[in-house]
């Protein structure tokens, strides 16, 4: 409503623009008919998923009390337009379960053989939500509550990829969902199915429940080993390696990880690379009098060291190249 100016005097007026919000409802309960319960034992053997279906599990979708159109057989459904402070009710059956990313989702009520979801659309920037409907855990009425572990952060995901946080439903003990651990900056983790310093892997929750203390246990959480790497050299050129990348100056590295340097004596320097017998176990494809390459073991030992090139190799006296030797080069 705006009104007119009075007495000839301006009036001035702020109008807020709210974004519509948007919620994906994401359909993670599969079934299978009788026929496909004989092929069960195939379709794992031969990882066919045709025999999975979905089914539409929402029994009430509502809008401010206005029921929304609900074809939920397939695996997600959108509703939009949706403002900030729109109550929003879903039922589900009472075996089954919604978990919520954007937003907290409230305890829902138990009526009969349904369980209630009524919740209020709250007002935030991006106003992008998501819900995904799973199994919930018959065997537990406790929550969920989030491990806290040390120098990281260990997350657990439902199968559309929504995180569980502190208080939300406890996945079913059957329920397959992925495991992340990451670790906390300048710090690395170590162990199998790790990529890019972050450990994923996928298993049953139950599963999840009873390794949660083995699979710390084997993807231990470290400090980064961070050297400095001294390229300077007044002999020759020192230059340093990890992977195809070349490196120098502080950096951090990781336990196992590839460090390698070549050296290039200048054969004008008067000096010459020798090797004793145990230095013949580094070598790196090449080896002259004149250049040399190694493999470093990243191990903590190099915690805070600076490195050299000339600290790993033997240079000794010699004689200087004459103009015939040049070629070499």
């Amino acid at each position: 409503f705006l009104s007119e100016p009075t007495d000839g005097e301006n009036q001035s007026f702020q109008v807020y623009l709210h974004p519509y919000g948007t919620l994906e409802i994401h359909n993670g309960v599969t079934y299978q008919n009788a026929v496909d319960s004989i092929l069960e034992s195939a379709s794992a053997i031969f990882r066919n998923k045709g025999i999975i279906e979905t089914k539409n599990i929402i029994t009430l979708l509502q809008v401010n009390g206005v029921p929304v159109t609900n074809n939920f057989s397939d695996t997600e459904m959108t509703v939009s337009k949706l403002k900030a402070g729109d109550d929003v009710l879903i039922r589900v059956p009472e075996n089954l379960k919604l978990i919520a990313e954007g937003f907290s989702l409230p305890s829902p009520q138990q009526k009969e053989d349904i369980r209630e979801y009524r919740f209020t659309i709250p007002d935030t920037e991006d106003m992008k939500f998501r819900l995904n409907a799973g199994y919930k855990n018959t065997d537990s009425s406790e929550v969920f509550h989030e491990r806290v572990i040390e120098h990281g952060t260990l997350s657990v995901f439902d199968n559309s990829g929504i995180r569980y946080t502190e208080g939300s439903e406890l996945p079913a003990g059957s329920e397959r969902v992925k495991i992340v651990i990451e670790p906390d900056n300048h710090f690395c983790v170590y162990g199998r199915n790790v990529k890019n310093n972050v450990y994923e892997s996928e298993m049953k929750y139950d599963d999840f429940n009873s390794e949660y203390e083995s699979i710390l246990a084997a993807h231990p959480i470290k400090p980064e080993i961070v050297v400095t790497l001294d390229s300077e050299d007044e002999l020759g050129e020192c230059v340093f390696w990890t992977g195809n990348e070349k490196i120098d100056g502080t950096i951090a590295l990781r336990e196992g990880q590839d460090l390698q340097f070549d050296f290039l004596l200048d054969p004008e320097s008067g000096y010459e690379i020798t090797l004793s017998e145990d230095d013949w176990n580094y070598v790196v494809n090449v080896w002259s009098p004149y250049a040399a390459s190694r493999v470093l073991d990243v191990t903590d030992e190099l915690q805070e060291k600076t490195i050299r090139c000339r600290d790993f190799i033997t240079i000794k006296e010699g004689v200087k190249k004459d103009d015939g030797f040049e070629d070499l080069f």
